[in-house]
């Protein structure tokens, strides 16, 4: 019995710790690091972090952010708010970058990349940014 509590304990406070990251923009620099910025679809805009679409089903953004992470670079994957303007947040990821640019990060070092609605800011952040040796990668960009 004692194992199972222990082993039980393990696995929750392990679990607990990974939930609690954020994913957000480093409060220190590592100019020698990677960085790579994740902005997520439409639908978890607001509260929810796992909304169900009626068609495509469970979005788990915790999950997409768990997956996406690695230690070969710094994962930056902010949960937009509901009813944030798409140009309004792509002005504050390029003010991210250029932070990070301005810090001494090489801009080929750092990588822009979105699914559906992120997709649509991740572009608008790239022309704001008009640097092209900052990376893009654009999954299913979609605006409505």
């Amino acid at each position: 019995m004692k194992f199972i509590l222990i082993l039980l304990f393990v696995v929750t406070s392990v679990n607990a710790r990974a939930a609690q990251r954020e994913y957000a923009f480093p409060s220190k620099i590592n100019t020698a690091e990677h960085y790579v910025f994740y902005s997520h679809g439409f639908i978890v805009e607001g509260d929810d972090l796992t909304p169900i679409h009626p068609r495509w089903g469970v979005y788990n953004f915790p999950s997409v952010q768990k997956a996406l992470d690695d230690d070969s670079y710094v994962l930056i994957a902010h949960h937009r708010p509901e009813g944030v303007s798409p140009i309004d947040y792509a002005k504050r990821l390029a003010g991210e970058v250029k932070q990070l640019i301005t810090a001494g990060v090489p801009p080929q070092n750092i990588t822009l990349t979105g699914f559906s609605r992120g997709g649509a800011i991740t572009i608008l952040a790239s022309n704001e940014l008009k640097n092209a040796r900052v990376n893009v990668v654009i999954l299913a960009g979609w605006q409505d």
